[in-house]
């Protein structure tokens, strides 16, 4: 190779390592911008921050609902003063019950997005190592609560991935890889354009802060996340839905998914469940299964289809371990079941807190003053 050859090679390498470095310090630059401009999604910090408002009795207005709740709940679950009677865990279906759904007790709404099974061990595992199971603990199953990891769009549940780890090992039961464990589309997230305009935007708005502590239950304009965990959307929010569109909606995802299936419990998952109701009763915990109901129109889409029939084989299954396991079982994917009218639903999925307490009333009062 001649002189000019091997100068020509030198410029070839020092541009591409000029570019690799340049775009290494793009990619930096845009995770430490998101870092910064979203703390709600990625700093443990502003998460302690927002639980120790919550933990004071005051509310904290969020520009968007889309935050780390289940780094919330560690950070508030820690700094608990004292147990509640009652805690929910379960997923957004949930997400505005309040301590009105359960009168004459203390109450805790610990719902993150898009749960599934591994949700329920990593609440529990959360709860007892900081010394806050409640005398009550109600959980949920979900359509998709038992979906395999392979085929779940979401992936939230991760970031309980220690905790529900933890819970596995403790009740002997199978643990998933630690590389599906792994949350890597947060990690991701990180480095997304989006996240970036996102943050941009919320910072160079002229208006208030986008979040903070507030006393307001709701607002005109923002979400505000209750001081017993629940959430009240704006009133702007609450105004895109209506009885006709939420109608529209269900009937049109009927349509997507009548001829699929639920996914039903494994022979594995059902002890997993029993295991984790079981432990939970023997603690001296009133250990409660919810399900929620689906709009009357999706029902009526799918009730006769491969996903009805499915639905009431998961709900069946559902019961018959809750009650096998000394838990009690409350709700129906049926909304007929359920005793929840139309006018309950914004979505196929989404419901009003009065349907909510309809499901709630049928807790035992015996077993909801369990000791």
């Amino acid at each position: 190779m001649n002189d000019r050859s091997k100068s020509a090679t030198g410029s070839v390498r020092a541009l591409v390592a000029w570019i690799s470095a340049t775009a290494l310090a793009v990619i930096l630059l845009l995770g430490l911008f998101n870092y910064l401009l979203n703390p709600l999604t990625f700093r443990v910090g502003a998460l302690r921050e927002v639980a120790e408002v919550l933990n004071r009795g005051q509310n904290f207005a969020l520009d968007g609902p889309n935050i780390d709740f289940r780094g919330l709940r560690r950070e508030h679950v820690r700094l608990m003063p004292s147990k509640p009677d009652v805690l929910l865990f379960a997923g957004s279906r949930f997400e505005v019950a309040t301590a009105n759904t359960f009168p004459g007790q203390t109450f805790y709404n610990a719902f993150a997005h898009n749960d599934y099974f591994e949700d329920l061990l990593a609440v529990t595992a959360l709860l007892e190592e900081a010394d806050r199971l409640p005398k009550t603990l109600v959980l949920s199953v979900r359509h998709l609560s038992f979906r395999p990891i392979s085929e779940r769009e979401t992936d939230e549940w991760r970031m309980f991935s220690d905790e529900y780890q933890r819970m596995a090992k403790r009740l002997d039961i199978p643990v998933a890889s630690a590389l599906e464990r792994f949350p890597l589309s947060h990690y991701q997230s990180m480095f997304s354009v989006e996240y970036l305009k996102h943050g941009i935007a919320m910072a160079t708005q002229k208006t208030a802060l986008p979040y903070g502590a507030t006393s307001q239950p709701n607002a005109i304009d923002r979400d505000i996340l209750h001081a017993d965990g629940s959430m009240a959307f704006s009133k702007n929010h609450i105004g895109t839905f209506s009885t006709e569109s939420a109608r529209a909606k269900a009937a049109d995802q009927a349509k997507n998914l009548s001829k699929k299936k639920a996914t039903l419990p494994t022979g594995e998952d059902a002890k997993s469940l029993e295991k984790l109701l079981r432990y939970l009763h023997a603690k001296g915990i009133q250990p409660v299964i919810a399900i929620t109901p689906h709009h009357p129109a999706f029902w009526n889409g799918v009730a006769k289809e491969n996903y009805g029939r499915t639905l009431s084989e998961l709900e069946a299954s559902i019961k018959g371990i809750a009650l096998k396991s000394n838990a009690v079982f409350v709700g129906s994917f049926d909304p007929q079941v359920a005793g929840c009218k139309e006018s309950s639903f914004r979505d196929y999925i989404h419901l009003d807190e009065g349907c909510l307490k309809t499901i709630f009333d049928q807790i035992p009062p015996r077993a909801a003053a369990a000791p």
